[in-house]
């Protein structure tokens, strides 16, 4: 399962951050997965055989398109996170 655990981060401003949460993959995945998020800027906060965490932090404008990409790589909010009530733009395919 590939979650967006955390966005940070408002229109307008300078500052977002985005943190993932990977779980339940296999080995291969989550190598090609910590191969990825790397490549995107991120930081790998935690990673074993099949889970990572990462966190990434910029410019908001670089951050929500980094956000929309995983989606379409088959990211989705975590549930907590859509409990809150997180409306971001990225959440639209």
């Amino acid at each position: 399962m590939r979650l967006i655990i955390e966005f940070q981060g408002f229109e307008g401003n300078e500052k977002a951050s985005l943190k993932v949460h990977c779980f339940n993959e296999k080995y291969r995945e989550i190598d090609n997965l910590n191969r990825l998020l790397k490549r995107k800027g991120f930081t790998i906060t935690y990673v074993c055989s099949n889970s990572l965490r990462a966190s990434i932090f910029g410019e908001f404008n670089q951050i929500n398109r980094i956000g929309k990409e995983l989606r379409e790589k088959g990211f989705e909010w975590s549930e907590d996170i859509l409990k809150a009530g997180a409306k971001q733009s990225f959440n639209k395919k």
